[in-house]
Formats: structure tokens, C-alpha cells, sequence
């Protein structure tokens, strides 16, 4: 089971790439928004000022990890567990 998470994305610099990339996550060719982390069990999706964070229970530690990486670079609020983004609901 996947758990999902809902970030509000607010960087005070613009070298979030950097900063993503430098935390062991690849961009995707076809998607430039989708990193992929830890051999592909960990996504995150950037649309404007949103972020969506997904992993499954197992990498839940390094998620939070991760979280907690970037909050000390960037303003970001946990909104929890994703319902919906982007207008699209999540089961």
C-alpha cells in the first residue's frame, strides 16, 4: 500500500533541482516535474507551489527524512496524507 503525502511547496530560491537531485532523487526524461528515489519506491511530483511526496510504508523513514531535508532549505507545510491533487482524487 502506498502512502501518499501533500507538501505545500514554497522555495525562497530557485535551485530546488539541485537540492532534489543532491538528495539521491532522478529526474524523469519524459516528466521533468517526477523524481524518482531509492531504486523507484519513492516519487515526488512538482506542480507550481505543490508538492506530492509518495512512498510505500517500507521507505517511510527515508521519506521522512527527506522531508525533513528539504524543510530546512525550503518553507514547506505537511498537509498529511493526499486526498487529492491537482483536482484528481486519490484512493
Amino acid at each position: 500500500m502506498t502512502t501518499l503525502r501533500r507538501n505545500t511547496w514554497k522555495s525562497e530560491s530557485s535551485d530546488y533541482e539541485e537540492h532534489i537531485t543532491a538528495l539521491d532523487f532522478i529526474q524523469s526524461e519524459p516528466d521533468l516535474n517526477l523524481y524518482i528515489c531509492n531504486n523507484g519506491s519513492i516519487l515526488l511530483l512538482l506542480y507550481v507551489d505543490n508538492m506530492l511526496l509518495t512512498y510505500p510504508t517500507q521507505a517511510a523513514k527515508t521519506a521522512e527524512e527527506i522531508k525533513t531535508d528539504l524543510s530546512t532549505t525550503y518553507k514547506i507545510t505537511n498537509l498529511g496524507t493526499a486526498r487529492q491533487f491537482l483536482r484528481i482524487e486519490i484512493y
